[in-house]
Formats: C-alpha cells, structure tokens, sequence
C-alpha cells in the first residue's frame, strides 16, 4: 500500500507518493505555480499515480502540509487532502512546515532545535523542538527577539531560506549554529509516515497571519 503527500502551501509545491511496504520513495511531482487550485492539484496527483500505474484504491494515508502560509494554498491542499480520503474512506492528516523539517533533520544534536522560515521583513514563522517534538506553538517573531532567544538557549537553528543569515551579516551578527537554505532528503520522509497517530486527524490551517496576508515565496526544501 502507499501513502500520499500534498504540500502546495505557496508557489513551491511537492506531491509525493511513499510505499508502505517497501518504506521508500515511489515517485515525486516538484511544480511552481501561481494559480493552485483543487482541480489543478487532482490532475498533479492523478498524473503521477498513472506514471507508477498505482491505483487511488491502494492509497491508504493522505498527509497535507497545513501551513504556516498563504491561506488560499493552505485551503486547496487541506481540501485536495480531505476530499479524496473522504472518496476514498481512508484517514488524513496535516504537517507543518516547521514538523516536517524537525522530524527529518537527522544530525544529531546536543540542544533544542529551532524552525525559521521567514514570513515578511524581519519576521519569522518560529518553532522549537527536541528531538522532532514541538516544545512550543509556531509563532511570528521579529528577528531581535529570535537572536535573542537562541542565544539565551542555546538552540541549533535552521532555516529554509537564507534571510536570516542576511540579517545577521546586515546587522554585523555573529551567530554559529544556524543551517541555512536547509534542504531535506526524500529518503527521509518515511518517518513522517511512520509517526501518524492513526486516531487523530490533524488537519485544521496553520494560518497563523491573517487570512488576508500577503502571499510569500517558499524556499524549496526538497531534493
């Protein structure tokens, strides 16, 4: 059987497709576009199930990237996500950006980790973890608070751009742990699948900003 992930929370969108079995990658469909919709993002999926000759009735897990982003993007995947699990009668879940970059990191580290990936300005989405789990809620911050607080804790950070490295070299900042233009291997996406709570539906929006913010641009975080 196989597992199906939607991220198509801004203008850089993934779907993947994950065997259960054999716990690896399948295939991958990596596009840019302006005008996602539900429509647009069924034909993406059912064009790459036909590629592997895969059958929507041998999916049996849907995972949506829920955001923090645009609100519309985050609306099409959660719906594109919903409704075929709905057809299909499996179960669905959703993913943070922020969850799915803590949970594939795979240094090893002797501090917690923080996720930055910048919202607009000197602003950005901030999480924290240890060891994958979340010790906080994402939240806006500026990037003085941010420097402030990794530093107070001594926290390995990384960032899915390099806006904040930007930052720190425009404000003549020094700081040594921080990745950034972070890029996540596709090998290890298996242990987002394998960490599903299989009785809970996490897909509620992560909008965090308000619905009628104004659309940014994700890195793109995959190989």
């Amino acid at each position: 059987m196989y597992s199906l992930l939607i991220d198509v929370v801004s203008n850089n969108s993934m779907i993947l497709v994950w065997s259960q079995k054999n716990n690896k990658l399948v295939g991958k469909s990596i596009f840019s576009t302006e005008k996602n919709s539900s429509e647009v993002i069924i034909s993406k999926i059912e064009a790459l199930l036909n590629k592997y000759y895969i059958d929507y009735n041998q999916i049996e897990k849907i995972v949506a990237v829920i955001g923090p982003g645009n609100y519309t993007n985050i609306r099409v995947g959660i719906s594109a996500a919903k409704g075929i699990g709905i057809a299909l009668d499996i179960p669905t879940f959703g993913i943070t950006q922020h969850e799915l970059v803590a949970k594939t990191y795979k240094t090893n580290l002797s501090s917690n980790l923080g996720v930055l990936v910048h919202a607009k300005n000197e602003d950005f989405y901030f999480q924290k973890f240890n060891n994958g789990i979340s010790l906080d809620e994402i939240k806006v911050v500026g990037f003085q608070d941010i420097l402030n607080e990794v530093i107070e804790e001594k926290l390995c950070v990384i960032e899915t751009g390099k806006d904040f490295l930007s930052l720190l070299l425009k404000n003549n900042k020094n700081f040594g742990n921080l990745k950034s233009n972070h890029i996540m291997s596709i090998s290890s996406i298996g242990i987002i699948f394998k960490d599903l709570d299989k009785n809970t539906n996490k897909n509620l929006p992560k909008y965090i900003k308000d619905p009628n913010a104004e659309k940014y641009k994700k890195e793109n975080i995959y190989i």
